[in-house]
């Protein structure tokens, strides 16, 4: 059995050379005899997500029904122990669970597959920040994320905080909660997202609470989609189950955004086009939905964790409320935006207010912010909404990487839009706004606006 078992793991490491596996499985199939892994097959359905919104929705169901098929086809070589299943993938074609090294072996010989990733744990990256984006101004003007919806891909959501819902367990159960209209615990695979954590309530607060304390977009919704254990452990497959919620909830619920404050411990200096989560992360851009990520906080000038490093998602840094940079975050040349992210007040686990501070608390300034450009420019693609926010947005210089990165300016933002003819109920000043010049050195009591 030895002599088997070695001859097996040296034939692993001679595989691992064609790129079929992460090396670190084999670590641990050496040291503990299994390994938790997500699978990737090629994919075989010949089926092309083109068309409407709605006819890409109809066509990636439809491919997810070949995938399935694809995977149970798989699991049919498995006997008891070999592969025990955690979670089956939709959007893209792959499953998650534990694997020994007889099915590992049977697995990496298989014809159908594309990589096996070992399944890694991300972590939690941990009043006045509004007025410093401007996001109070845009308010003013009766902007506050009305009619969107925000996934948080985090440690869950209290929804049961007084600025978060105010809402029961039974209440959210069915469908009765009218700030968190939504979500699921991935990590644990039921249906209550509940925070045990507190990371992803003080997310949440910064992108949408409303009441004793205001997040960016005050009246957006929030989908809470709980991906960690109360102790901060979230594993990647979780998080690829929660981005396929979205996507397939997003013409129901109207998502526009997902924002995600979770890393892992690897510093990337160039693109991670190869992380698992990188295709279910594009096509959600791919279908209108904006993707932000915190940067992490270990301080780095040359690198930012995963899957910050997937090159079509916007990755944002942390400023203090002076406008400088905040060391503890990281940068690098592919960092997108600054927002602010230090002693940042939010919504904490069981109600009131905590303060915090972390690129954790920057991306969901910059999520708040793109749900509030969403509601009177829903025609602009991810890339278009981060091109106008980094066009507008107040250049900061960081001496440590060497790069100039845009501070997010809301009503700089709004003064970029092509203003659509648009019919809004202002109950803050009464007007209703067809078309509008605004800009930073405008006072928005002067706004030039073209009234009816």
């Amino acid at each position: 059995m030895l002599l088997f078992i070695f001859s097996f793991l040296s034939n692993a490491k001679l595989e691992e050379n064609n790129l079929k596996f992460d090396s670190k499985i084999i670590n641990l199939l050496e040291s503990d005899g299994k390994a938790n892994v997500i699978v990737m097959l090629n994919d075989d359905s010949n089926i092309k997500i083109t068309g409407s919104k709605k006819e890409r929705l109809v066509k990636l169901t439809q491919r997810s029904e070949v995938f399935l098929n694809s995977q149970e086809s798989i699991f049919t070589n498995f006997v008891e122990n070999e592969f025990k299943l955690k979670n089956q993938f939709l959007v893209i074609n792959g499953f998650s669970g534990e694997i020994d090294y007889v099915g590992f072996n049977k697995m990496k010989n298989n014809p159908k597959l594309k990589y096996i990733y070992l399944n890694e744990i991300s972590y939690p990256e941990l009043y006045e920040s509004t007025q410093i984006i401007k996001a109070k101004d845009v308010w003013d003007l009766g902007v506050e994320g009305n009619g969107q919806t925000v996934c948080v891909i985090d440690t869950g959501v209290d929804y049961s905080h007084e600025n978060l819902g105010d809402c029961s367990e039974a209440e959210f159960l069915s469908g009765n909660c009218d700030k968190v209209i939504g979500g699921y615990d991935y990590y644990y695979n039921d249906s209550n997202p509940m925070d045990e954590d507190g990371h992803g309530t003080g997310v949440a607060g910064i992108v949408a609470a409303e009441g004793s304390i205001s997040g960016v977009a005050p009246e957006a919704k929030l989908v809470a989609l709980k991906v960690c254990n109360e102790f901060g452990s979230c594993d990647t497959d979780a998080q690829i189950k929660a981005f396929e919620w979205c996507i397939f909830n997003s013409s129901k619920l109207n998502i526009s955004v997902i924002t995600m404050s979770l890393g892992g411990q690897t510093k990337y200096t160039s693109y991670c086009n190869s992380d698992p989560r990188a295709e279910v992360i594009n096509t959600a851009i791919r279908e209108g939905i904006s993707v932000i990520k915190s940067s992490g906080n270990n301080g780095w000038t040359d690198g930012v964790t995963a899957p910050g490093c997937v090159e079509n998602i916007t990755v944002v840094g942390a400023t203090d409320k002076n406008d400088n940079i905040w060391s503890g975050g990281n940068r690098w040349e592919f960092l997108d935006l600054l927002a602010p992210g230090v002693m940042i007040t939010s919504a904490n686990l069981g109600g009131g207010t905590l303060s915090g501070t972390g690129t954790s608390y920057s991306a969901p300034h910059v999520a708040g912010t793109v749900a509030l450009l969403h509601e009177i420019d829903s025609a602009s693609t991810p890339f278009e909404i981060e091109g106008k926010l980094k066009q507008t947005g107040e250049s900061i210089y960081d001496s440590g990487s060497g790069f100039y990165f845009p501070r997010i300016n809301v009503l700089n933002a709004f003064g970029a839009i092509d203003w659509p003819t648009f019919h809004h109920d202002n109950r803050r000043t009464g007007f209703t706004l067809l078309k509008g010049d605004i800009s930073d050195e405008s006072d928005v009591n002067q706004v030039n606006l073209v009234l009816q």
